[in-house]
C-alpha cells in the first residue's frame, strides 16, 4: 500500500483492516512510504511490529512504490490496495476464495463504495464509446447487476488482487504510467495473455475516491502511453480483442492511429489526439473531455462524482491484529 501523506485515510484504513480482516487466509500488509511530509511517520512508528514498512527519500508514485511492495512480499496473491479505502468484514477472504475457484482468473477485484452514501463507485470497468469506464457508478449498492460475480477487461486498481507469479511474468506495473492507468494497463496485458479478470461483489470495500495528492498531474501523458500501446485491441463492441503481442507493441498508421489487430474485425477507434484533464476549484472531481473534430478521446478513468470528500464518524477502535499466530501481517500467505 503506497502512502504519500494523508495520514488521516492511512489510519482508517488500516484499523479497517485490522477489524474486518479474519486470521484466514493468513496475510501480510507492506506499506510504502513515498516521502510523506506530514504524520504519516508517527502513524508507521505505531504500527511498528505489526506491518512491514518501506520508505522512499521522493515520491515513487504509483506503479514504482506497488512494484516495490511486490517485490518484497511473499503471499501467493498480491492485493494491492489504495490508503483512502476503508474494507468491509470478509473482504479478503471473498476474494481469494473466488480466485481459487479458478486458476485461469489471474486478476480479482472489488464492490467500491462512496461512504456517504453508499452507492457503487466502482463495479467493474468496460469500454463505453470507446472510453474504459466504471459502469454502474451510482446505483444502488444492492442493484442485482452489481451483485453477481463476473468476468471483465478491467477493474481499478484501488483494490486489486492479482496472482503473484502472473505478476512476475507481468514485469509488474508499467512505470512508463504516472498514478493514473496503470490498473487498466496491468488487467489487459492478463486479459492479453488469456488469464481471466473478474469482478468480486462479495468482497466491499469504501472508497474515497480522488484524495491522493498529484493524481490528476499526469493525465496527459499517462493517456497518450495508453493510446499508443492498446490502440487496436477493442472490438466495435467494447470487447478486449488484443492477443499477447498487443501487451508489448503496436503498429501505426500515418495519422498516429494504430492500426487494428485482428483482420477483418472492426476496432474501436481510440485517438492519440488527448484533450486537456478538466477539474473542479474543490480538486475532487475531474475528466478528460471529448473533443477534437468529433473523433473519439480516450478516458481510462471517471475521477468522482462532486461528492464531499470529509470523512465523518468517530475511528474505529477495533484492537490491532494483523496475521494469525502471531504472524506479521499486502499479500495473501497459504499454509503448507
Amino acid at each position: 500500500m503506497p502512502l504519500f501523506n494523508k495520514a488521516e485515510y492511512s489510519e482508517k484504513c488500516l484499523y479497517a483492516i485490522a477489524g474486518n480482516t479474519g486470521d484466514e487466509p493468513a496475510y501480510e500488509v507492506v506499506l510504502i512510504d513515498n516521502a510523506s511530509s506530514d504524520w504519516t511517520q508517527y502513524l508507521l512508528l505505531a504500527f511498528e511490529g505489526d506491518v512491514a514498512v518501506l520508505r522512499n527519500d521522493e515520491n515513487a508514485g504509483f506503479a514504482r512504490a506497488n512494484n516495490q511492495g511486490a517485490a518484497v512480499a511473499q503471499g501467493e496473491y498480491l492485493l494491492f490496495l489504495n490508503n483512502d479505502t476503508e474494507p468491509h468484514p470478509r473482504w479478503l477472504e471473498a476474494m481469494v476464495e473466488l480466485a481459487d475457484s479458478d486458476r485461469q482468473i489471474g486478476i480479482v477485484g472489488a464492490k467500491l463504495l462512496y461512504p456517504h452514501t453508499g452507492t457503487i463507485q466502482h463495479a467493474g470497468l468496460e469500454l463505453v464509446d470507446g472510453v474504459p469506464d466504471h459502469v454502474y457508478r451510482g446505483v444502488s449498492a444492492d442493484d442485482p447487476r452489481v451483485c453477481q460475480a463476473r468476468d471483465l477487461d478491467m477493474v481499478t486498481g484501488a483494490c486489486l488482487m492479482i496472482r503473484r507469479e502472473l505478476f512476475a511474468e507481468l514485469g509488474g506495473f508499467d512505470t512508463s504510467y504516472r498514478n493514473g492507468v496503470e490498473d487498466v494497463d496491468l488487467c489487459l496485458q492478463a486479459r492479453a495473455r488469456g488469464y481471466r479478470v473478474v469482478y468480486c461483489p462479495a468482497a466491499v470495500i469504501d472508497h474515497h475516491e480522488g484524495t491522493s495528492e498529484g493524481r490528476f498531474d499526469h493525465v496527459q501523458e499517462n493517456l497518450q502511453h495508453f493510446v499508443e500501446k492498446w490502440q487496436g485491441s477493442f472490438a466495435a463492441d467494447g470487447r478486449f480483442v488484443g492477443g499477447a503481442a498487443a501487451a508489448t507493441s503496436t503498429e501505426t498508421g500515418g495519422d498516429g492511429d494504430a492500426v487494428a489487430g485482428n483482420e477483418g474485425e472492426e476496432t474501436v477507434t481510440l485517438s492519440g489526439e488527448l484533450s486537456i484533464a478538466e477539474r473542479s476549484p474543490r480538486g475532487n472531481t475531474g475528466r478528460v473531455l471529448r473533443g477534437l473534430l468529433g473523433r473519439t478521446v480516450l478516458c481510462p478513468l471517471q475521477f468522482g462524482d462532486g461528492q464531499p470528500r470529509d470523512v465523518p464518524g468517530p475511528l474505529a477502535r477495533n484492537k490491532l491484529r494483523f496475521g494469525a499466530n502471531g504472524q506479521r501481517a499486502g499479500s495473501v500467505r497459504r499454509h503448507g
